[in-house]
């Protein structure tokens, strides 16, 4: 889940509008932009909170979506073998019905002339050859600190294709899929290879290894427009919080509001924008870095 400059500002917005409300109310009532006052800090103060609650839904809603698969480092898979299999739930999360089970479909095309036309008009379609479940429990609870994990066998039969092309037509392809809710939904999906045989699963499990770093994500045009936002608003803290100090130590005079109420002021902007600005390039630093490093090449799944 992305969470964005301003769901990351929620809680300092919501903070803010309800102190402007406060001192509208207790401390300056009689001025005469009080009222203005505690519409923007209602306003800022709403605006937060709406924030807040939709980020708390965005984390209940993917708190379902945290299962995780894992097959033994270069483990091969072919035409009988058995490799274990570990499902992992982190908490705090509760799922009606969890399945993990294993498909085997065939991609093929195909060629069909609609009545009435003279043309041949091609199709592209899929045919199950195996269903295979691996799990599949009711009322899993994962709490807090304490991950639900499951070991399994995952066997492939004797009888199933590997994965590639096939007679008469098309390419068969293998997955490994994670269903969950009352409905067992599926919510995520893991390419796997079956190898033709035990020999060219070795030779494919001692051949080509794993980058040892994993490459940076590449940046999106949503990833653009958020690091606008975000460069947008650490600016216009900065350059608040510099205006209402300026005001403060500069000695210009004012004819409203205590003149104290501009340091703190100034320094509550300045400091908010110089944290914003931290973070955004603390994120910069780290999008370089590379990630642990891997083992050998197979079907290893996050």
């Amino acid at each position: 889940m992305r969470i964005g400059c301003l769901t990351r500002f929620s809680g300092l917005l919501s903070a803010f509008g309800l102190w402007l409300v406060a001192y509208s109310m207790l401390v300056r009532p009689e001025a005469p932009t009080a009222r203005t006052q505690m519409a923007v800090g209602v306003a800022f103060a709403g605006t937060g909170v709406l924030l807040l609650i939709r980020m708390l839904r965005r984390i209940h809603a993917s708190a379902v979506s945290r299962v995780e698969l894992a097959l033994p480092s270069g483990c091969a898979l072919y035409p009988g073998a058995s490799v274990p299999l570990r499902v992992r739930l982190a908490g705090p999360a509760r799922i009606d019905r969890l399945v993990v089970r294993a498909i085997c479909e065939r991609q093929y095309t195909r060629q069909a002339m609609a009545p009435g036309s003279t043309a041949m008009s091609t199709a592209n379609e899929v045919e199950e050859l195996r269903r295979q479940d691996l799990l599949d429990e009711r009322g899993v609870v994962a709490p807090p600190r304490a991950p639900v994990d499951r070991v399994l066998t995952f066997t492939v039969s004797t009888l199933a294709r590997p994965t590639g092309p096939v007679l008469p037509a098309g390419t068969v392809n293998w997955r490994l899929e994670v269903a969950s809710g009352a409905d067992a939904k599926v919510n995520d999906a893991y390419d796997i290879v079956v190898a033709p045989s035990a020999e060219a699963a070795a030779a494919a499990a001692v051949g080509p290894r794993q980058t040892s770093e994993r490459p940076a994500r590449p940046s999106t045009s949503s990833d653009f427009s958020t690091g606008i936002g975000c460069a947008a608003i650490t600016l216009g803290f900065l350059l608040v919080g510099a205006f209402f100090l300026w005001l403060y130590f500069s000695g210009v005079p004012t004819k409203r509001g205590n003149p104290i109420m501009g340091l703190v002021a100034g320094i509550l902007f300045t400091a908010i924008g110089l944290l914003a600005l931290a973070t955004a390039l603390r994120g910069l630093g780290g999008r370089g870095r590379r990630g642990p490093k891997g083992g050998q090449a197979g079907p290893r799944l996050p």
